[in-house]
C-alpha cells in the first residue's frame, strides 16, 4: 500500500496496536506511536487487535509522488501509479507481476525463482524489458538478468 494512505488505515483500525519492523532480518519490531507513519528506511508495519491476538495485518509501505511510484531499493526506478496496479477480470486490484518480481529478486529463494519461471513466459516483452532494466539498475550482477 502507499505510505500516504497509512493514516486512513490506522483510523479505520482504531484501537489496534501498531508496530514497525526496525530490523527485519533479526525480527525486531518496535511500537508505532498513535498517529505516526514511519519514513524510509522503514516500510513494514503490523497491526494487531490486541497483544497476543493472532489476528494481525502486515503491510508493506510504498512511496509515490505526483502519481509516480518509486522502488525503495533504487529510487531512480519508477513507474506511473496507473501502471503499478493491474485489475483482474472481476476488478480486483493487484500489483503488476514485474514489480512483484523485482521485490522477490532480493531474497532469491527457491519459491521466488519458481515465481520468476512461472511468470516470465506470460510477461509481455515491454514489461519484461522494464523488469530487466530495473533489476540491472539495482543489481547489475543479479543472476536473474541472464534469464530475463
Amino acid at each position: 500500500m502507499f505510505r500516504a494512505d497509512l493514516p486512513a488505515v490506522r483510523r479505520w483500525l482504531d484501537g489496534w496496536q501498531w508496530t514497525v519492523a526496525v530490523d527485519s532480518p533479526d525480527g525486531r519490531w518496535a511500537a508505532l506511536a498513535n498517529g505516526d507513519t514511519p519514513s524510509l528506511p522503514w516500510f513494514q508495519v503490523r497491526a494487531a487487535r490486541s497483544e497476543g491476538d493472532p489476528t494481525t495485518l502486515e503491510l508493506f509501505l510504498n512511496d509515490a509522488t505526483a502519481g509516480t511510484w518509486q522502488f525503495r531499493r533504487q529510487p531512480a526506478t519508477t513507474l506511473p501509479v496507473a501502471r503499478l496496479i493491474g485489475r483482474s477480470a472481476d476488478g480486483t486490484p493487484y500489483l503488476v507481476p514485474e514489480v512483484q518480481l523485482l521485490y522477490k529478486a532480493k531474497p532469491n529463494r527457491p519459491k521466488d525463482r519458481a515465481d520468476l519461471a512461472a511468470c516470465l513466459p506470460r510477461l509481455p516483452e515491454p514489461r519484461r524489458a522494464w523488469l530487466r532494466a530495473a533489476l540491472a539498475a539495482w543489481r547489475a550482477d543479479h543472476p536473474w538478468l541472464a534469464r530475463i
